[in-house]
């Protein structure tokens, strides 16, 4: 009977429902040792440039990742391998709590950043596919999905650090609800693609080519004409590639240091409980969630670049101000609430970004190039708040995040004009 009841569950679920919750189980996972990490380091021995180190691992696993996702999709089919890499990811992140060194955590973090950078370009290749069929955006709600889970997975994750429950306990448990997530999304997933194999052409089957002479656009391994002069098109090309990977890693940085270092920040630099310090990234996944609840209204009515501006000026202005005034009030719920208006405006930054490269091509290229810009910020982003930590302090490191939005209300609007007209012009 219960067999027969989730096949007949399954069966009404359409491949859109398939991928939404296939964010659904990624985002919940890894988020929620966020607000745990101050307990993981402790653990560890470490301090915050160790633990730093430690966390280097996502962005050096999530770079390999994005190189092996199209191989991977290309060998698999991109639907198994959105899967399969969100079963190892929930799997992995158990390994978190059991790490007895900050080498073994380095370890841990790099699998589940390799898994995870796997699974990013697998699901968002198929929610773009899904966005294809219609006429509407879609990225912003399915990132929003992503959001719910990580919304839970922190929120959990406060309550367990409270609770003194065992972060080995919190994630296993966890990684059970995630795999059964996973289960559920397999069938309608598998009916989006009903032809792709191993040579499906849509897949992001080409890796993205990093060297100056051999990024996508170009016709041949060299831009150069016949005298060794740049064609001025390719030159173009060439940077408006380089535009959409400065803002994958802004975009990403964005996220990582609001994610990965509020409740250190408000723990250890301004005096905050363990519990108003987990409702940091708590309250900026909340937020992010809202945001991209109604983001692809907003895109859909204002359009992507000005929806890119407003969001990461909020960055700017929820980062900034909500720290400035909450070191000199001594009230660390200012912060929190400042994370509330960053979050509202982060929520559109990172599917506008993937945006930007799938408009500039939209075979699974572009999403590469973009995704491996952001795990790129995914690995800068600890060395350089972990150590300005240890050298002057969570708050002066946590300041980072006003000035990485600053960057990135020029970067992501720049990509997405440039992007656009550069696939319309070719």
């Amino acid at each position: 009977m219960r067999h027969t009841a989730s096949a007949a569950l399954t069966s009404r679920l359409r491949p859109a429902h398939g991928v939404a919750l296939l964010f659904l189980a990624n985002g919940l996972v890894g988020p929620s040792l966020w607000p745990r990490l101050p307990e993981i380091r402790d653990a560890v021995g470490a301090t915050d440039a160790t633990l730093g180190l430690a966390l280097v691992g996502v962005g050096v696993g999530g770079v390999l990742g994005s190189v092996l996702a199209p191989r991977l999709s290309r060998l698999l089919g991109v639907e198994r391998t959105a899967v399969l890499s969100g079963v190892v990811l929930a799997a992995s992140a158990i390994g978190v709590g059991l790490a007895p060194s900050v080498a073994v955590l380095f370890l841990v973090f790099a699998a589940m950043g390799m898994t995870d950078g796997i699974a990013d370009i697998a699901q968002n290749a198929l929610m773009f596919d899904v966005q294809r069929t219609g006429d509407r955006s879609l990225a912003s709600r399915m990132h929003a999905v992503w959001s719910a889970g990580a919304l839970a997975g922190t929120g959990l994750g406060t309550l367990a650090a409270t609770a003194r429950v065992t972060v080995v306990a919190q994630t296993a448990i966890l990684a059970v609800f995630a795999l059964a997530v996973i289960a559920v999304a397999r069938t309608p997933v598998r009916r989006l693609r009903p032809a792709t194999g191993p040579s499906h052409e849509a897949t992001p089957a080409e890796s993205v080519p990093i060297a100056v002479g051999a990024l996508p656009g170009t016709d041949e391994p060299s831009a150069s004409g016949p005298a060794g002069v740049a064609h001025p098109r390719r030159s173009r090309r060439r940077g408006v590639w380089l535009l959409v990977i400065v803002a994958g890693v802004v975009v990403a940085a964005v996220e990582s240091i609001a994610n990965e270092w509020s409740a250190l920040t408000l723990q250890d630099g301004l005096g905050a409980s363990v519990t108003l310090a987990g409702l940091g990234p708590t309250s900026y996944a909340g937020a992010m969630l809202v945001g991209r609840l109604i983001g692809d209204r907003g895109i859909d009515r204002f359009g992507a670049r000005r929806m890119a501006q407003v969001g990461a000026a909020a960055v700017v202005l929820g980062g900034g101000l909500g720290l400035g005034l909450a070191s000199l009030l001594e009230v660390p719920a200012v912060l929190v609430v400042g994370l509330v208006v960053a979050g509202v405006g982060t929520a559109t930054l990172f599917p506008l970004m993937l945006q930007a490269g799938d408009a500039l091509d939209p075979t699974g290229r572009g999403v590469a190039a973009a995704s491996l810009g952001a795990r790129a910020g995914f690995l800068a982003v600890p060395l350089s708040v972990g150590f300005l930590s240890d050298a002057a302090g969570p708050v002066v490191a946590f300041a980072l995040l006003p000035l990485v939005g600053l960057v990135a209300a020029v970067a992501l609007p720049a990509a997405l004009a440039r992007g656009q007209a550069t696939a319309e012009g070719a």
